[in-house]
């Protein structure tokens, strides 16, 4: 009986074992940035000039896997992606008048 006991208390400590979570020395913002395409501000800087491009182009070109196209004084999030271009293209010409990266 006092084996059973024993082995008991072993799989309970196993199974509790099992559900801890495995610590590592990467804060959050570290892991998601080394999962997330990084958006390349000298090639996004590039963009100003060009007409009315796609946003799979612009991706393709800035290496962001998000786009944000807004426009001229159009109010926007402050948050920072790493991931995001924000695109600011003229209604009226069509031309990117300015892009960022984060």
């Amino acid at each position: 009986m006092k084996n059973v006991a024993i082995l008991g208390l072993g799989i309970m400590a196993l199974t509790v074992s099992a559900c801890s979570s495995l610590q590592t020395n990467a804060t959050p913002d570290q892991t998601a940035q080394n999962t997330q395409t990084t958006c390349f501000a000298e090639r996004a800087t590039q963009l100003i000039g060009q007409n009315d491009m796609s946003e799979a182009k612009i991706k393709q070109l800035t290496q962001a896997s998000i786009v944000r196209k807004v426009a001229p004084n159009q109010g926007v999030t402050m948050d920072y992606r790493i991931e995001r271009v924000t695109v600011t293209v003229d209604p009226a010409t069509k031309k990117i008048t300015q892009a960022t990266c984060g």
